[in-house]
């Protein structure tokens, strides 16, 4: 069964869907892997507050084939998450939603392409341990624009798996005498 820890690290891999309307520095940009890592707190068995990190290499797609500049990203964001009840061995199922800053870099620019973002996820945590589990989530980033927002049609996916470690937090006690579910011969109210 899946646990409400009140921390949680997670390593993760994925692939990034770069939006075809992006051209930076002259062209879209081809899709690639990325990496990233997320930190978490939790606040009661619900909910979470979420600091994440993501960075990955891409190129420019150019019009009739061949690579054309290379173009970093980083990625920076804050979630709230809403997990579901455990559903038994299935883990539990998450949604998110929050903000960040998106930045593409390129030596064949004269400047940073950067972007304020607003973020939605659905996931699953998978348990592997009582205190590790696996990640899977799809993740949108709509890029706003800082002059006018209302012109936002830029939006990047990105698709993640990996690794959960979860730490601290009081174990359930579903009966409330004191004694957690684990090692209470009577675990029901």
């Amino acid at each position: 069964r899946a646990e409400a820890h009140a921390w949680a690290v997670s390593g993760l891999a994925g692939y990034g869907q770069f939006s075809e309307k992006l051209k930076y520095p002259v062209d879209s940009l081809a899709d690639s892997p990325i990496y990233g890592g997320r930190i978490a707190r939790g606040i009661g068995e619900y909910w979470i507050l979420e600091l994440g990190g993501a960075f990955g290499q891409t190129h420019e797609l150019r019009p009739g084939g061949g690579d054309g500049d290379k173009v970093s990203l980083m990625n920076l964001s804050a979630s709230l998450i809403a997990q579901l009840p455990p559903a038994g061995n299935f883990g539990r199922f998450y949604a998110a939603a929050g903000g960040g800053y998106t930045q593409y870099d390129s030596d064949g620019a004269s400047e940073d392409l950067h972007y304020g973002t607003f973020e939605a996820a659905l996931g699953w945590h998978v348990p592997v341990t009582p205190a590790l589990s696996v990640r899977l989530e799809a993740r949108n980033l709509l890029s706003i624009p800082k002059d006018n927002w209302s012109t936002a049609n830029k939006a990047d996916q990105q698709y993640w798996g990996g690794l959960t470690y979860g730490w601290g937090g009081k174990p359930k006690d579903t009966a409330l005498d004191g004694g957690p579910d684990k090692k209470d011969k009577c675990p029901g109210p």
